[in-house]
């Protein structure tokens, strides 16, 4: 579910935003993760607290998955874990 509805997250619209802002017209991946532990300004999430990544273009648009399904293109990271030292 994270795949088809993280795009219309207001956080991570902002993330996409903020994105193309920094990215210098370049695109690239914003990571979807859980707020247990929230990164300092700048930085990424720990790899254990991300869930997946969205790839957006230079605009800060999000770039549409494979076969254009709605939620875009989305890699999920295989490092998630549901309990780490922070908690659940």
């Amino acid at each position: 579910m994270l795949s088809t509805y993280a795009v219309e997250d207001p956080w991570i619209k902002g993330e996409a935003g903020a994105f193309a802002t920094s990215g210098g017209g370049r695109g690239g991946w914003i990571h979807v993760s859980d707020q247990r532990a929230p990164p300092d300004f700048g930085r990424i999430a720990w790899p254990e607290d991300i869930f997946g990544s969205l790839e957006v273009d230079g605009r800060g648009e999000f770039v549409e998955g494979e076969n254009g399904e709605k939620g875009g293109h989305w890699m999920k990271s295989g490092t998630y874990r549901v309990i780490t030292r922070e908690g659940m």
